[in-house]
């Protein structure tokens, strides 16, 4: 079953109400939010932190480790038995690493997407579903999950590329 939030961005046309949703979600009393916001100048701890309160795996965590790598320190995520290094750089850039990071870690039960209509801001909005949830609403709606969600690859970079190239990857053109 998906989400009240989702299943709203879904069926609404108007790319303000779709906004107004993922607003919303915040204050969802029914059911689990869904929904975490990152900004430009969040800490990439901070993003791991955001998806274990959606997903209360009691597992999911970050842990900075002190190196001798040019930045002087490492980003590890994990979850039950994996783990993976953030490939940090030490900029803006290192937000979209830690969700790419993330998105690897949570396959092949969940999937992180970015809500295209968060976009215009240097806050975005993204989803955290069991990818059996988003099976469901491509199969429901995959012309509106296409305009609504973005997948998340390594390119490109959500915080720093331009938003003509990130729309370029989606195949959307001016606006959802």
């Amino acid at each position: 079953m998906l989400p009240a939030t989702v299943l709203t961005l879904l069926q609404v046309t108007d790319a303000e109400d779709a906004y107004q949703a993922i607003v919303d979600d915040e204050f969802v009393d029914e059911g689990q939010p869904c929904v975490f916001w990152v900004d430009w100048r969040e800490d990439e701890q901070d993003i791991v932190l955001y998806v274990e309160s959606i997903l209360r795996t009691g597992s999911l965590h970050s842990e900075v480790v002190e190196c001798g790598s040019e930045l002087g320190y490492e980003m590890y995520i994990s979850l039950f038995d994996r783990r993976e290094q953030v490939p940090l750089v030490g900029d803006v850039a290192d937000r979209h690493h830690a969700l790419v990071t993330l998105n690897r870690i949570l396959h092949p039960e969940h999937e992180i997407r970015w809500c295209v209509d968060s976009d215009g801001s240097d806050t975005l909005a993204f989803v955290v579903l069991p990818n059996s949830a988003w099976m469901e609403a491509e199969e429901q709606f995959p012309d509106a999950v296409r305009r609504r969600f973005g997948k998340i690859y390594g390119r490109p970079n959500l915080f720093t590329d331009s938003p003509s190239a990130i729309r370029a990857s989606l195949n959307l053109s001016n606006g959802p």
